[in-house]
This record gives structure tokens, sequence and C-alpha cells, in this order.
């Protein structure tokens, strides 16, 4: 499947912020096509937080960021157009660069797969729950939704028709299938897509407040520090989705019997890397029916 370039109209300043902010680096490094990013440069100028300020672009030579980038995991070949750096940190002698976060505007979100977990059968719900309405739309629709422009790959696992044919409908790849633990249902999904991406966000078709912020800031940490398991954490308590990164594939791909990604996460404590989120709201999910009219009431506030 070919690449699908990330058009920088769906980056927002707020993810960007977060991002930065959660990877303590000193530097900021956006490269790309200044003209094409007039508006979101604009934004982040507007929003500079205290602890941060837009520094001169002299500081970096006028060299390509792919000639001084150490790290072999990014292949920047566009010239830097902004450079941010943080009042409240002192960065270590040395190039801005070797402690730079880089974020390329063309593809900011670099080659990254997403599987939509919904094979799930709702017994606690008393039906599908993804079938139910929230704010007019079945909840899956609203997680299909979520994950448009965001990832180069991305596949929904689901066991029911119903699903199958809303995705169909909506022309997103799907897998069905019949297999019943939550372990199979991320083999299924890693092995398909994984062998084409470079890390894989799993996320839960089940929480519709989930901010299109904290999923963006989470795919641009994830392609800063690639070697990291990234989630999202409401006051260090910790939820979903995750991402993952590619060599831990082969663990996800033969997980316990009936567990879920989580299982790999907590075997590298190491690698795990938190996101805070200003709200809890956004990592519920929906078990019940009065789930499902809590988050409605949230949804409004």
């Amino acid at each position: 499947m070919l690449f699908k370039e990330v058009s920088p109209a769906s980056l927002s300043a707020d993810a960007i912020w977060r991002a930065f902010h959660t990877c303590g680096t000193p530097f900021l490094v956006l490269t790309g096509d200044r003209q094409q990013n007039v508006p979101l440069l604009k934004e982040l100028e507007e929003t500079v937080p205290f602890w941060a300020q837009i520094s001169d672009l002299q500081r970096l030579g006028g060299v390509h960021v792919s000639a001084q980038k150490e790290s072999a995991a990014h292949d920047f070949h566009r010239p830097p157009c902004a450079l941010l750096q943080r009042k409240d940190m002192e960065p270590a002698p040395g190039s801005a660069l070797s402690q730079a976060f880089f974020i390329d505007l063309q593809r900011p979100f670099g080659n990254a797969g997403c599987i939509l977990m919904a094979s799930g059968m709702g017994k606690r719900f008393g039906g599908n729950k993804l079938l139910a309405d929230f704010r007019g739309k079945p909840l899956i629709e609203h997680a299909i939704d979520m994950t448009e422009g965001l990832f180069a790959e991305v596949l929904v696992v689901t066991r029911h028709t119903e699903i199958e044919a809303i995705c169909r409908r909506r022309q997103v790849p799907v897998l069905l299938h019949q297999l019943p633990l939550r372990s199979d249902t991320v083999r299924l999904g890693i092995e398909t897509i994984g062998p084409s991406v470079d890390r894989c966000a799993f996320l839960p078709a089940d929480q519709p407040l989930l901010s299109s912020s904290t999923l963006q800031a989470l795919l641009l940490s994830a392609a800063a520090m690639p070697a990291c398991i990234w989630r999202p954490a409401f006051e260090g308590s910790p939820g979903s989705p995750v991402i993952f990164p590619s060599d831990l594939f082969s663990d996800l791909a033969h997980l316990p019997e009936g567990k879920g990604g989580s299982a790999v996460a907590k075997a590298h404590p190491q690698r795990v890397r938190l996101l805070p989120v200003p709200c809890d709201r956004e990592l519920k999910d929906v078990d019940t029916k009065e789930d499902l009219e809590e988050l409605g009431r949230l949804s409004f506030k």
C-alpha cells in the first residue's frame, strides 16, 4: 500500500506543543516549506507558552536538517522552517540539532499504522455497543473519523458483519474474523499491517471523547522517539490508545492467550512514555449503557 501523505492542515499547534513539552527536549525544529505552512506557524507563534520562545533560525546555520540529524530513524530532506526553544530548560553544549525534537511538516506522523479494535461482544452493554448511537452516529464511526488523515494504514478488526458493512461503506479496510480472544484480534491486526508500517497504534473503538489533539501528540511523540511505547495518561494513570514500535510486533503477535497489548508494555516498562491528557474523560470507554449516557453528558461540558 502506498504511503499516504498527511495534509499539514490536519496538524494542530496544540498537538505540537503537547508533544514537544512531553518529550523534554530543549529545541523544536519544524522542517518543510514555510509558505505552505504559514497558518500553522502563525498559530504556533500566537500560542507560544510561557516556557518557550521562537528562536532565530540562523542558529541552525542554514543547513539541511538531514545533514546533521544523528538518529537514523528520521530521513529529513527539507530545510528547517521554524526553531523553538524552551526557556525553562538549559541546553547542553553543542549543536541545537543534536538536542532537538523534529517534526517533518510534510509527513508529521511518519509511517504509522492503526488497528481499530472492534471485536468485543458487548456482553455488559447488552449488544454490540459499537453500533450504539452517540451524538448522531454509531460509536464505530466516531473511531473511524478519529483516524482520518493521521495514519499510513488503518485496519478495523471485528467479529461483526454489521461493523464490516459500515467499514466497506466508508471504504475503510476491515478484517472480519470469528476468533474469540483479545490476543487473536491483536495478532490478526499486526500480521496484516505490521510488515508495511514502522509503528502501530492500537485504538479501542469505544473511546469517543479521545481528542484529535491527543492522538496527534502521541503520533508526533512516537515519530520523534520511535523506540518508545507511547500511551496517554491522566494524572499518571495510563490508558489507550497505545503505540508500539515495529521491533515489538513479534511480541504482539505471540501474546499469552486472552491478553492484550498492555502485556507487552508491562514487559518493557523502561520503554513506556506517557503523554498527559488534560481531562480523564478522553480515556473513558463504553462498557455499559450507563457509560454511554455519561459520556454523552460529558461531551457537552
